[in-house]
């Protein structure tokens, strides 16, 4: 089944709402007094100026802002990414994939709009007390979930078990070679853009301090490191990607080689592209190959039953 629009209206219309949910469900929270009962139980506003769960707090104020906020940009490429790659219509995982979206980019606004995400939800379990959360963060874990449930019980729809080509791995040398290539171009680019963005940073940090190294260090080296981490974890999604994608080239030609030796050895044999494959023009290829190669086979039987006949009616002593 092919993905319609009906359906990715589906996949990506939980997004927008659960942004919207989530920012009228803060709205609120600043509304009430610490501890004062609301829509969702009692409030407990608390400004986080981390990411889930207060992690990254002890960056600096404007680090932080930036380089979460930046992430939550990747996420999204990353997003589209996935649903590009994922095949077929598995709408479990995409919608989950949309969830988890929605959930990260209502914190991500929340630093756009204030600097830190408003958190605002505890609750006690007998002697357990919950760190602060909101919305955003419970929709998180919503999308984790349909995404495990989903690898849980139809993960094998995603490679299914009577499948020639179900290793990952089709034409491995190529598939390797083609996922390092892209990652080395990669960390290329991410080199020239960790030393523009840290060398700007250093020298406009040394003018408007008037060189005080304390300061400048202060941004400077969490900076280097977060680029850097950053730059090296998208190269090996990129690396993994690659590997995704090549699939998709390596898949189609590796199947169409295995059609041509088994129609050349007289098997009877069939070549399907994917929906996701590259090179869907190999299959009506394929179906020309195979009738003319019947035909071709045909016309030799035909030939050489003839010649039989003949060479019979010629020799009436062998009757």
């Amino acid at each position: 089944m092919s993905m319609n629009r009906k359906l990715w209206f589906q996949v990506y219309i939980p997004v927008p709402l659960l942004i919207l949910l989530d920012s009228w469900s803060k709205s609120l929270a600043l509304h009430y007094s610490h501890g004062q009962e609301g829509p969702f139980g009692h409030f407990y506003l608390i400004f986080n100026h981390g990411a889930m769960l207060g992690l990254f707090s002890e960056l600096p104020p404007t680090l932080r802002i930036v380089s979460l906020s930046t992430f939550g940009a990747l996420i999204v490429g990353v997003y589209f990414l996935f649903q590009y790659l994922i095949p077929g219509t598995h709408m479990k995982l995409r919608v989950g994939l949309s969830i988890l979206l929605g959930g990260i980019l209502g914190n991500v606004w929340d630093r756009i709009r204030y600097g830190a995400i408003i958190d605002f939800l505890k609750f006690n379990v007998n002697t357990y007390v919950s760190p602060i959360f909101n919305i955003a963060d419970v929709t998180q874990w919503v999308g984790y979930g349909v995404i495990v449930y989903f690898f849980a019980r139809e993960g094998q729809s995603l490679w299914p078990e009577k499948n020639s080509r179900k290793s990952f791995m089709v034409n491995a040398p190529f598939q390797k070679r083609f996922s390092l290539f892209l990652a080395f171009i990669s960390l290329i680019l991410t080199g020239i853009f960790v030393v523009f963005c840290y060398t700007y940073l250093r020298v406009t940090l040394q003018e408007l301090t008037a060189a005080n190294n304390q300061i400048v260090q202060k941004f400077v080296r969490p900076f280097a490191i977060l680029i850097l981490a950053l730059g090296f974890g998208f190269s090996l999604l990129i690396y993994i990607l690659g590997g995704l994608f090549s699939h998709r080239i390596a898949g189609p030609i590796y199947a169409f080689e295995r059609f041509l030796r088994e129609t050349m050895k007289g098997q009877k044999s069939s070549f399907r592209v994917r929906q996701s494959d590259e090179f869907k023009h190999l299959e009506p290829l394929a179906i020309e190959i195979s009738e003319k190669f019947s035909s071709l086979t045909e016309s030799a039987l035909l030939q050489t039953n003839a010649e039989d006949k003949t060479a019979f009616l010629s020799n009436p002593e062998d009757k």
